[in-house]
């Protein structure tokens, strides 16, 4: 568990760092009332998630 500690650590903090950058990107096209943006960004956000 030692050895592992580091990788887990930037692992998680990548993550966390994307999907907080995911939020911003979501919450901006929403805030300028263009659902459809927003959820093209999310489309294609899911799709990145999976891939990776």
């Amino acid at each position: 568990m030692t050895l592992t500690n580091p990788l887990h650590t930037l692992v998680m903090g990548a993550l966390s760092g994307v999907s907080q950058a995911a939020g911003v990107m979501i919450g901006k096209r929403l805030g300028a009332d263009d659902a459809r943006s927003a959820y093209q960004d999310l489309s294609c956000l899911w799709k990145s998630a999976y891939a990776w």
